[in-house]
């Protein structure tokens, strides 16, 4: 009799782990299914990762490498004090129909349109009757080679300078 209640106590005690086990893998799977950006790597998630990055957590180590040469070259034009782009995206921020975008949920909330043009891409965002745009360029070997490179094939051109304070 005592051999037939450990037996079950065993049996129930696997079963729990069992069914809490299946529990965690099937949250695991909708997180991954409710989370998953279908256009991963497209111009627009590329512009919507480095407005992320740059305006709302101000990350110039993560914005810049989104940025072409040129692009580069224009943030140190328009910076007054010369400063890198990894400094000067400290400071960056968007402001669409008099609204300031501080938030990654209201980045991912913006229009975005894309629109080819030859081998790129205008990707505009706007938002409450205003719009920026943002011209992308493939990335090159250099780009993708560096390290720790941004998951696109897309670098960005211009548009960055209308984002940092004059």
């Amino acid at each position: 009799m005592r051999d037939q209640r450990d037996r079950r106590a065993v049996r129930t005690t696997v079963i729990g782990f069992a069914v809490t086990a299946v529990v965690a893998v099937a949250a695991l799977a909708a997180a991954g299914a409710v989370t998953h950006d279908d256009d991963s790597g497209s111009p627009q998630h590329t512009v919507r990762d480095f407005l992320v990055s740059a305006v709302v957590d101000q990350e110039g180590l993560a914005a810049c490498p989104y940025l072409t040469d040129h692009a580069l070259q224009s943030v140190r034009a328009v910076e007054p004090r010369g400063l890198s782009c990894v400094t000067a995206v400290a400071s960056a921020g968007l402001t669409l129909g008099g609204e300031r975008v501080d938030a990654e949920s209201e980045v991912k909330a913006l229009s975005y349109r894309t629109e080819r043009r030859g081998n790129g891409v205008r990707v505009t965002v706007s938002s409450g009757g205003a719009a920026q745009t943002f011209v992308l360029l493939p990335a090159t070997r250099t780009e993708l080679g560096e390290f720790d490179p941004p998951p696109t094939r897309w670098r960005i051109d211009s548009g960055i300078d209308a984002l940092l304070p004059r």
